[in-house]
Order: C-alpha cells, then sequence, then structure tokens
C-alpha cells in the first residue's frame, strides 16, 4: 500500500525520469556526429548546396525529435516504476532509463502514438496522421539525395581531373572528398531512422489489429505506412548510388573512402 508521500515522490520520480533522460539524449545526439560534426550541422555551411543543407536538417529533426522522446519516455518509466513498486529508488531508476531507451526508439512518434488518447479512434488517428508527415519528410529526403547524388557525380568527376592536373592539391582532395563522404553518412542515417518508424508503425497496425480493428478502419493507415516503407525503400536506392559513385574517389589520396 503507498503512503500519503506518494505523490510527493511521484513528482520526485518526473525529476529523476527527466534527469535520465538528459545523458540518454545527450548520448543520441554525439552518436549523430559524423566527421567530426553535428549531424545537422557542418564545420564548412557557406560550402554547402541547398540539397545538402536539406539533407542536415533532416538528420537535425531525428535528433531532436529523439530529445522529445527520451524525456517523456524517461518520466513516464520512471513513473510506472514508481506506481508498481511503492516508489522504491531502484525500481524508479530502472523504470526511467527502460522509458527513456523506449522513447529514443520510438522518437518521431511519441506524439503521434498518444498514449493517453481517449480512445481507439484518437489513437489511430494520431497514427495515420504521423505516418503522413513521416511520408512528406521522406518526400523531401528523396528530392534532396537525388540533387546530391547528381552533384557528387559531378563533384568527384572535378576533383579527380584537377587532382590529375594538379590544380588541387591532395590536402584539398582530401577535404573534397571527406564533404562528399559526410553525404553519404548522412543519407544512411535517414534510411537506419525510417526504418526505426516503419517498425514501431507496423507494431501499432498489428496491435490495433489484435484488438480488433476492422480493415476498413486502418485502411487510411495501411497506406500511409505503405507510402513510408516504399520511398524508404527508394531512399536505399539512392543511398547504395551514392556509394557507387564514391567508389570512384581515389583510395590512395582518401584511404577512407567509402567502398
Amino acid at each position: 500500500m503507498m503512503s500519503l508521500n506518494t505523490p510527493k515522490l511521484c513528482l520526485k520520480t518526473i525529476a529523476i525520469g527527466l534527469c535520465l533522460a538528459l545523458p540518454l539524449s545527450a548520448c543520441q545526439t554525439a552518436g549523430q556526429r559524423i566527421s567530426g560534426t553535428a549531424a545537422g550541422a557542418s564545420a564548412d555551411d557557406q560550402n554547402l548546396s541547398f540539397a545538402q543543407k536539406q539533407l542536415r536538417q533532416e538528420a537535425s529533426l531525428f535528433s531532436e525529435t529523439s530529445v522529445t522522446g527520451a524525456i517523456g519516455g524517461a518520466a513516464l518509466g520512471g513513473l510506472i516504476g514508481c506506481l508498481a513498486s511503492n516508489c522504491r529508488t531502484g525500481a524508479v531508476i530502472a523504470g526511467a532509463v527502460a522509458g527513456g531507451v523506449a522513447g529514443l526508439a520510438t522518437g518521431y512518434f511519441v506524439d503521434a502514438q498518444n498514449m493517453a488518447a481517449a480512445n481507439e479512434q484518437d489513437r489511430l488517428r494520431n497514427l495515420t496522421e504521423g505516418a503522413r508527415k513521416e511520408s512528406e519528410r521522406l518526400s523531401r529526403q528523396l528530392d534532396a539525395s537525388r540533387t546530391v547524388l547528381n552533384e557528387q557525380k559531378a563533384r568527384i568527376a572535378k576533383i579527380n581531373k584537377d587532382l590529375k592536373a594538379r590544380s588541387i592539391t591532395e590536402e584539398q582532395y582530401r577535404k573534397d572528398a571527406e564533404s562528399i563522404q559526410e553525404d553519404v553518412k548522412l543519407v544512411e542515417k535517414l534510411v537506419e531512422e525510417n526504418g526505426k518508424i516503419i517498425k514501431t508503425v507496423k507494431g501499432e497496425i498489428d496491435k490495433l489489429q489484435g484488438e480488433g480493428a476492422a480493415p476498413s478502419q486502418l485502411a487510411s493507415l495501411n497506406s500511409a505506412y505503405n507510402e513510408v516503407r516504399k520511398k524508404n525503400e527508394d531512399l536505399k536506392k539512392i543511398l547504395q548510388a551514392l556509394v557507387n559513385a564514391n567508389k570512384a574517389i581515389d583510395k590512395q589520396v582518401v584511404p577512407a573512402a567509402v567502398s
């Protein structure tokens, strides 16, 4: 049985959850760092094309929503641990950590899932809207990635020609090549994060089906889910094309060239 101090302890639980979420979020942000810069930033932004800036902006959105998910997940996890264990400290911390990890894993869809939705229809509507927004984001990612692919092919051909003519130094060549390779890693990260969202949406669809939702009720959500899945497959193809284009980078000058 809980004591009269339980409400105070639950408030402390939320504080613990938030505090624990911060290092988890910091780890996620650190994991997004590529070639010495954050996923959403560049050491030399003025030299980036519009499409390259778009890629970095899309990647940075994952970092921001993952932070939100970690904070919300850790607070909720800590509260569950508190209620289940009469607010024993160990259970609170374990719940907060587990909740924070779950928040990071589902990141973008924390709000869309809306665990506190008033009813199944609200939950379904929120999920469908979230999937549609993700489809819109993927369209932007595809447009930017296609443009970057064409830019990269021309850029690699130019720096190879310039290096051969000795109109640029090997150091200049390396700097250009590293910037090109950063684009590949960004698209790779987008594919990975989109995959997590796709897995989350599929899990929610399966859950709704298990709860008895009719196919007609899930039609819009399934349609949005299939759009997102197909677009991420298209993004994977662009990623492979980027990897192939990068094989033309001189590996004697840039040993770590993508292969």
